[in-house]
């Protein structure tokens, strides 16, 4: 009788430990969502500004300003996503079947954005800054067309 009480006991109590466990985990899964979608749209706002700029043909200042924002967080971009996260609403399951192509896009976002900033803090036109934009824009779209998903 006291064997099968220990065995019972024994069972609960691994069972309670499971399931804290997992909730910790889901609860900082849900964490990092909610940080990767937050720098995402930080860094769409930046482009999005940026655009503004250039079209208007504004300060470079805030363009240079915008590119920093996109730099910093396009850093960030591969500890967002941890594979027990999972993918949220957007991401797709390839960013971890194709992870060294993820790590390699999330780079050359972050060098074409770089590259931005050195445009926009340069002595030349803005026809320089727009190009580097173009370039900065196509980093972002070559990730978004393989690893997220399309919106509905």
């Amino acid at each position: 009788m006291k064997k099968r009480k220990f065995m019972f006991i024994s069972l609960v109590a691994g069972a309670l430990i499971a399931s804290a466990t997992l909730s910790h985990v889901t609860q900082a899964a849900e964490g990092i969502t909610k940080t990767r979608e937050a720098g995402m749209k930080s860094m769409g706002k930046a482009l999005k500004s940026i655009k503004q700029l250039i079209d208007s043909n504004g300060d470079k200042a805030q363009i240079a300003t915008n590119a920093q924002t996109i730099i910093d967080v396009s850093a960030k971009i591969p500890t967002w996503f941890p594979k027990e996260a999972g993918t949220g609403d957007a991401g797709k399951p390839e960013i971890w079947e194709q992870w060294d192509k993820f790590q390699a896009d999330a780079k050359n976002l972050n060098t074409q954005a770089t590259q931005l900033l050195a445009a926009a803090n340069g002595g030349g036109d803005m026809s320089a800054v727009q190009a580097q934009f173009q370039m900065t824009g196509k980093a972002c779209g070559t990730c978004h067309e393989t690893f997220k998903k399309k919106d509905d």
